[in-house]
């Protein structure tokens, strides 16, 4: 993790930054193929008792749960 990504996570709204996160690694996957998804717009916002879900400012939301890992939804 560069302090690039520190920074853009934390200015944009991604709230604390867990490089270990799995949404944050997916993320980062996706930037370093070459399909940048943006800048997070929130922080991880629970959508069920076993689901998180963060919105980027592509439109493009990630989601993870303990059963499908991380993943574009």
């Amino acid at each position: 993790m560069s302090m690039v990504d520190h920074i853009i996570w934390a200015a944009a709204g991604g709230g604390e930054l867990n490089p270990e996160g799995a949404i944050f690694k997916l993320w980062r996957a996706y930037r370093d193929e070459g399909n940048y998804l943006g800048v997070p717009l929130a922080p991880e916002t629970p959508v069920s008792d076993d689901e998180v879900q963060q919105p980027f400012s592509s439109g493009a939301v990630l989601a993870w749960n303990p059963r499908d890992g991380a993943r574009l939804v």
